[in-house]
């Protein structure tokens, strides 16, 4: 597993609430999707958030971030974006490959 580096990563409060104030939203059982469309030479960008509602133990909150990034690494084709995934209360009582396989899903909604 590799780390995503420092310009993969959204950082910032103004980074996220750009995000969140500029962006398109897809939903899906476990978690909510926003994209924020940037410039073609800038790289796809992730932010996470799974808060304590979501997954009220930390254990199961790095688990969903774990898969969440591993799940980011692995699509090539993402467009020049920041991706902000919103972790529901749902998403802790799937394994693993659930929570991938619905990964997926909404990364091909895009």
């Amino acid at each position: 597993m590799q780390r995503l580096t420092k310009h993969q990563r959204i950082r910032t409060r103004p980074e996220y609430g750009r995000v969140f104030n500029q962006s398109k939203k897809i939903h899906s059982p476990h978690f909510k999707l926003m994209v924020h469309w940037t410039q073609q030479n800038q790289p796809a960008r992730l932010g996470l958030i799974v808060s304590k509602k979501a997954a009220p133990k930390a254990v199961d909150r790095n688990r969903i971030k774990r898969l969440v990034r591993e799940s980011f690494r692995h699509q090539t084709a993402l467009k020049p974006a920041d991706y902000v995934m919103v972790a529901k209360p749902s998403v802790k009582q799937l394994t693993n490959q659930q929570v991938l396989q619905n990964l997926q899903q909404l990364w091909q909604r895009i």
